[in-house]
Order: C-alpha cells, then sequence, then structure tokens
C-alpha cells in the first residue's frame, strides 16, 4: 500500500518539473498545430473528390475502383507523413523530458538533439510494437469473448504496463532496443502493483475507457440468455396450445361422428353442384384463366409500377437530386470540416497538458521508482 501511496508523491514531483519547464508545451503546441492541418487535409482531399463528382454532373460512374486508386493512395501518403512527423515529435520531447526531470533544464536543442539520436529507434519500436498487436489480434479476440468482454480490457492494460517504459529506457539508459524492452518488463514487474494503478490513472485521462464497461457487457450477455429463453418459451407455447386444439378436435369429432348417421359424401357433393350449377359454369367457361397469363400480367405490373433501383430512371433521380442540392451539399461539407478542424485543435490542446505531465511523471517514477526516499541529516551529509 505504501508504494501505492508513492504514486501520488511521484506526479508531484513530475508536476514541480512541469512548472519550471514550461517550452516543451512550446512543441506540443505546435503537434497540435501538425495534428489539426494533416485532419483538415485529410478532409480536405474527400471534399475535392466530391468537387470533381460534382463537375462531372454526378455522374455514379466515377465512383469506380479504379477511379478512387488515387484518392486512396493520396489519403494512405499523407497517413504515412503524419506518423512519421508523430514520431519525430515523440523522439525530440522524449530527450526533453528527460532533461527536464534529470538535469531540471531544457531548451529547443535538446529537442533536435532528441531527433536525431532517437528517431531511427523510435520507428523500429512503433513498428515492432505494431506487428506485435496485429500478432495478437486473434488471441486477443478469442480471449476476450471467452472472458465474456473482461479480456478487451484488462488484456491493453497489461500490455501497456509492461510495454510503456521501453521509449523511456532507451533514452534515460541509452542503450539498444531488446535491452530496452528487457529493462521495460523488469520494471513492471519489479513494480506491478503501484505501475499499474498509475498506468490506470494515466489512461483514464489520456485515453478514457467508458464506464462499467464489463458490467454492460455482462448485462448484454444476461439479457441476450433471457431474450432467448423467452423466445424459445413463446415458440414452444403455439405448439402446445396448436396441439391441445388438435386433441379437443378430434376428441368432438370422434363423439359427434359417432352420434350422426353415415353419409354419401358422393352423392351430397353432386346434388349441391347441381342445384347451383357450378358445374355446368365450370365446364362451360370460356375464359379459363393459364398460369402463364398470371406471370405476362405480374411481369407488365412490376415493368410500369416498381421503380428501376439500378437503371437508368435510378441513376438520372439521383443525378438531378444532388445537382438541386449541390450548395446545400458544399456548405454543410465546410461547416463539418471546420468543426472538425476546431474540434481537433481544442482536443489536442487540452490533451497535451495531461500527456505532458503523465510522460513527465513516467521519467520519475523510472528514476526514481517506488521505493521511499531517505532524507540525510546534514552531519551525515558533511562526513
Amino acid at each position: 500500500m505504501e508504494k501505492v501511496l508513492l504514486v501520488f508523491d511521484r506526479m508531484k514531483q513530475a508536476f514541480n518539473v512541469n512548472v519550471e519547464n514550461k517550452k516543451i508545451y512550446r512543441i506540443q503546441i505546435m503537434l497540435a498545430i501538425i495534428n489539426t492541418i494533416t485532419t483538415t487535409a485529410f478532409f480536405g482531399i474527400l471534399y475535392s473528390y466530391y468537387l470533381r463528382f460534382e463537375s462531372s454532373g454526378f455522374n455514379l460512374a466515377i465512383l469506380k475502383f479504379t477511379d478512387l486508386v488515387p484518392i486512396l493512395t493520396t489519403m494512405f501518403f499523407v497517413f504515412i507523413v503524419f506518423l512519421l512527423v508523430l514520431i519525430i515529435f515523440e523522439a525530440g520531447l522524449f530527450h526533453m523530458y528527460y532533461k527536464a526531470v534529470y538535469f531540471g533544464t531544457v531548451n529547443n536543442i535538446d529537442f533536435a538533439e532528441g531527433v536525431r539520436k532517437y528517431f531511427s529507434k523510435f520507428f523500429w519500436v512503433s513498428f515492432l510494437t505494431s506487428i506485435f498487436w496485429i500478432i495478437l489480434i486473434p488471441v486477443y479476440l478469442i480471449a476476450g469473448l471467452f472472458t465474456f468482454g473482461a479480456g478487451f480490457l484488462i488484456i491493453p492494460i497489461i500490455i501497456t504496463t509492461f510495454l510503456s517504459m521501453w521509449k523511456v529506457s532507451l533514452v534515460v539508459d541509452e542503450c539498444g532496443i531488446f535491452s530496452a524492452l528487457r529493462n521495460s518488463f523488469s520494471f513492471a514487474g519489479r513494480n506491478f502493483v503501484p505501475y499499474i494503478f498509475f498506468i490506470l490513472l494515466m489512461l483514464a485521462f489520456t485515453a478514457p475507457v467508458k464506464q462499467n464497461n464489463f458490467g454492460n457487457i455482462i448485462s448484454f450477455v444476461q439479457d441476450l440468455t433471457e431474450k432467448n429463453k423467452q423466445k424459445q418459451d413463446n415458440n414452444e407455447l403455439p405448439n402446445i396450445l396448436d396441439k391441445s386444439i388438435r386433441e379437443l378436435k378430434d376428441t368432438d369429432y370422434l363423439e359427434e361422428a359417432d352420434n350422426q348417421p353415415d353419409l354419401n359424401v358422393e352423392k351430397s357433393l353432386s346434388d349441391i353442384l347441381k342445384g347451383n350449377k357450378i358445374g355446368d359454369e365450370i365446364r362451360t367457361s370460356d375464359n379459363s384463366i393459364k398460369m402463364d397469363d398470371v406471370t405476362k400480367l405480374m411481369g407488365e405490373v412490376e415493368a410500369d409500377k416498381l421503380p428501376k433501383l439500378f437503371g437508368e430512371d435510378f441513376m438520372n433521380n439521383v443525378s438531378r437530386v444532388l445537382k438541386e442540392a449541390s450548395g446545400a451539399i458544399k456548405m454543410i461539407l465546410i461547416t463539418l470540416i471546420l468543426v472538425i478542424a476546431v474540434g481537433t485543435f481544442i482536443s489536442s490542446f487540452i490533451k497535451m497538458f495531461f500527456q505532458i505531465f503523465f510522460m513527465l511523471a513516467m521519467f520519475v517514477i523510472y528514476k526514481k521508482g517506488f521505493a521511499k526516499e531517505v532524507v540525510e541529516s546534514g552531519e551525515v551529509m558533511q562526513s
């Protein structure tokens, strides 16, 4: 319990380091601006494709996959460039965190030095982490399903706990990639309880998890089971009622048949037909209905009444509606892009404060661990 309480001491020390090194925020603000520009560019590409769609007279033929290849390629290129920019900023910022915690001061030169020293290492760490997650996806899904959804929440937290010090060790220990990975696992293993408590706090502010997620999943499974049971009961009830009715009818019919005289069914039916002259009408009717005629009639109805969902009429109607609403659609799209851009900047700006604070706290924790600090007296220090 003492080690868990020490988490708050380390966070307090990180806050003091944060206050004394505000230069870190300049780089983070630049990153927030780049994030906003990239997001705007991403949706701007989609908007430019809409303009191309409009200039073609809203010809749906350009929505073929071969025509979508250029835009998909451009978006993929923007995504890759953005990932590389993130790694550049991450490498520089981690070196600034290191300088702030271990030396007390930081400047812009530290950012450039961090990019030069750690960009390639951070790139390979990010690549290996992505490969690791891709390989783990089947196990992750199976474990999550067999644990009724608990694995979907617990597994990422455990993995984050053991891997989160990977890049910190790269910078602090100045070691290789796999040595840093071993150091990260070793640190998490030695300090599992207090450190996972810190990870939960960090995720609560930087990557919020929906509350009561596990409870909701269990409740969902219980509701699904209950509904399935009710469905089975409802399916069985009509069968039971039908069986009972049939038995009752059979019993009544048998009792009534015993009390009735013998009937000549053929004779009675013949008399009915003769009395109503139905048989003559059937035999003398010249307007007999054939199945071919019915099929032909239904075909004509469908051709006249039912819309052609994927025919020329449908294509023309869609194009006409889009042309009439083109101005409103463009206004909506531009407004939506602006809202997304502003929202991205605000969210990145807010997240910046928590990210800097918890990253500094990680470096403080890696430096001091969770051992209680012993303050030496002045006499001992003089000796």
